[in-house]
């Protein structure tokens, strides 16, 4: 489905979608996201995981500022943190 910008304003106003917006991320058919400064980098691991555990699915993740610079791995897997809620 693609929306134009009208129609992402609507469902912003009705709380289906995105919080904590800025309207000059919103174009003609797309809206632009920010990430914050964080992301969230997968720990090495050789075990496996049970994600039923949440206890476990929290402590696979370690929080690093990339405020200064960040270098992507091979293989490596990371998760962005959006400014958007």
């Amino acid at each position: 489905m693609i929306l134009n910008g009208n129609d992402i304003k609507k469902l912003i106003e009705e709380h289906k979608i995105v919080e904590n917006y800025k309207d000059l991320h919103i174009g003609s058919a797309s809206m632009d996201l920010s990430m914050s400064n964080k992301i969230l980098r997968i720990k090495k691991t050789f075990k496996p995981i049970d994600l039923s555990d949440y206890s476990v699915s929290e402590s696979m993740y370690e929080e690093i500022d990339i405020s200064s610079s960040y270098y992507l791995k091979p293989k490596e897997c990371i998760f962005i943190i959006l400014n958007e809620k």
